[in-house]
């Protein structure tokens, strides 16, 4: 049985969903970092070293290269990660997380929400998870407004959204 657009449940439930994801987001401006910074050590954390670059930030947490990039250059200025410029392909770069990036991911607010649904019974927190895997694959097939330089009231910057899911095992 499905509900329909408009109907009490599914706008209830839509609205818990929408206030759970601004808890979170808010939540993620600590230690310095927005969200989106921290988005990109979680996603450095995890993925294997072909992918930490600009452009495995980019293509993970949904944003422009632009973006992608100013992010590891507030990254790099904090003292969080590493670039390295890679001995096969002069032109490409490997992003490593320094000690005080991995010192940093202990604080990551993440750990709150894994904590929370680490407390739910087995069998709900397998419910939730397949629900948020088909609710975020329904959302990523909505077409997206394109990205503009300007946004409304002249403010600069990109669009895009932030990730919150792993991507793999941790590198050591």
């Amino acid at each position: 049985m499905s509900c329909s657009r408009g109907s009490p449940l599914a706008t209830a439930t839509a609205t818990i969903l929408e206030h759970l994801a601004r808890v979170f987001q808010n939540m993620c401006f600590t230690e310095d970092l927005p969200p989106v910074q921290w988005s990109a050590l979680r996603f450095l954390a995890r993925a294997e070293s072909a992918a930490r670059s600009v452009s495995g930030i980019s293509a993970y947490s949904g944003v422009s290269h632009s973006s992608a990039s100013r992010t590891v250059s507030a990254l790099h200025g904090k003292g969080l990660i590493e670039v390295h410029v890679c001995d096969e392909d002069g032109r490409r770069k490997r992003i490593d997380l320094t000690p005080k990036g991995w010192g940093l991911l202990g604080s990551d607010p993440l750990n709150h929400l894994i904590d929370s649904v680490g407390d739910l019974a087995p069998a709900d927190l397998i419910t939730l998870r397949r629900v948020a895997e088909e609710l975020v694959s329904r959302l990523s097939a909505v077409p997206q407004p394109a990205l503009s330089p300007v946004l409304p009231g002249g403010g600069g910057g990109d669009w895009g959204p932030d990730g919150l899911a792993g991507c793999g095992k941790p590198h050591p």
